[in-house]
């Protein structure tokens, strides 16, 4: 390659285009949040995936796949969990944030 070349392709790399300077909205994920969240209060109560799965009547194979994120819990398994963890389950429908 030569010099003008190299200076071309060195001078092109600098200039942002409108569409790159574009920030992406980040997908909210909820069941990434409900996993957390799980994980979380269960940690803070010190208690086993088989304690909780026993105390909320799920299988530990359930409570397993949950937290790792394989299935998508039922609003019935979450107010399950949620009860055997003395939490609230709360839903709610808001306006989405864009930027």
């Amino acid at each position: 390659m030569n010099n003008f070349q190299n200076l071309l392709d060195n001078e092109l790399n600098k200039i942002v285009l409108a569409e790159d300077s574009v920030k992406e909205v980040p997908v909210f994920d909820i069941y990434e949040e409900i996993r957390k969240q799980i994980i979380r209060a269960r940690k803070q109560n010190k208690i086993t995936q088989k304690q909780l799965s026993q105390k909320a009547g799920i299988t530990q194979a359930n409570l397993s796949n949950i937290e790792n994120g394989n299935i998508h819990p039922s609003i019935d398994t979450l107010q399950k969990i949620a009860n055997t963890l003395e939490k609230e389950l709360v839903i709610i429908f808001k306006d989405k944030e864009y930027i």
